[in-house]
């Protein structure tokens, strides 16, 4: 999945000093996107910091604000990614309407828990799931059946926050999640956004770690699975909370080995054979943990 890297950075060399900047522009702020979804922070941060100055100047520098900041939190680089938030917030309140008010919220989120203070981090990813979603539609992109990147990328986050630091309150989060899951990897969907598919793999993996045993006795394969799902469709690296490290480091040393065979399996698959898969897991997992104790609670009230 790194051939768009290669091939941006071969178009990028080929620019000119006296060539327009538009283009090469928009070519850094690409890549700076893309590294940081792969978790190369420091070379997204040299992009995006490249490519800021001319989208500035067209203002229109709200989603590589974005990745300047998650790539300074990536880098552990709390203070500087925090005046980042600051002037993103800025340029969202000039240009509410193209916002990207969604990355903002989570990027305060995971700001707050890097800094240890969990309540806050808590408490702005339930603020995003409430007011966060808002963003124009894309071609070909429906947002009216909750399927959406954004709307998917939240719940994923949501859930591997929730599952660590509050776990009763993620169960119902997570059956959210694997029903969103299960109906965006159904066939014949017009749009798949693979690696947002594969952070909804990994946010189940950690739900079923921390989770699934206890509450329904969900087996261990399980979470190895969706984790290898999760490593096949190069889920986001760029939130401090999908640190693929620490995934691993919850796994059992048995968990891991079976994901690594599974992983293995899964690169043999076209993408087409491996989203049949995964919603194939994705309905067998929803169907044997049904709704989660709490969340069946509260919908019989």
């Amino acid at each position: 999945m790194r051939w768009p890297i290669a091939l941006l950075d071969s178009a990028l060399a080929d620019f000119r000093s006296d060539d327009p900047p538009w283009l090469p522009t928009r070519y850094q702020e690409t890549l700076a996107q893309l590294h940081l979804q792969h978790g190369d922070f420091a070379e997204a941060r040299d992009h995006a910091a490249a490519a800021l100055p001319t989208l500035a100047q067209f203002g229109d520098s709200i989603e590589c604000r974005s990745w300047l900041a998650f790539a300074d939190l990536g880098l552990g680089e709390l203070d500087r990614a925090e005046a980042e938030l600051g002037a993103l917030a800025e340029a969202e309140d000039q240009n509410e309407p193209f916002g990207n008010r969604y990355m903002l919220l989570l990027g305060r989120a995971e700001l707050a828990l890097l800094r240890g203070d969990t309540t806050s981090g808590l408490e702005l990813l339930n603020r995003v799931r409430r007011t966060g979603r808002t963003r124009p539609a894309l071609p070909g992109v429906p947002i009216s059946d909750g399927l959406d990147p954004w709307t998917l990328l939240i719940g994923a986050v949501s859930t591997v926050v929730a599952a660590r630091h509050d776990p009763e309150s993620s169960d119902e989060l997570f059956d959210s999640l694997i029903d969103r899951a299960e109906r965006a990897t159904a066939q014949h969907r017009v749009h798949y956004d693979l690696p947002v598919l594969g952070t909804v793999a990994f946010a189940v993996a950690v739900w079923l770690r921390q989770r699934g045993q206890r509450v329904r006795g969900v087996d261990g394969e399980q979470a190895s699975r969706f984790a290898a799902l999760a490593a096949r469709f190069t889920f986001n690296r760029a939130f401090p909370s999908l640190a693929w490290s620490r995934l691993t480091e919850e796994l059992t040393s048995a968990q891991v080995a079976q994901m690594d065979e599974i992983v293995t399996e899964l690169e043999s698959l076209d993408f087409a054979e491996a989203i049949t898969r995964y919603h194939t897991d994705a309905r067998a997992l929803r169907r044997s943990v049904g709704m989660t104790s709490r969340s069946a609670a509260r919908r019989s009230q």
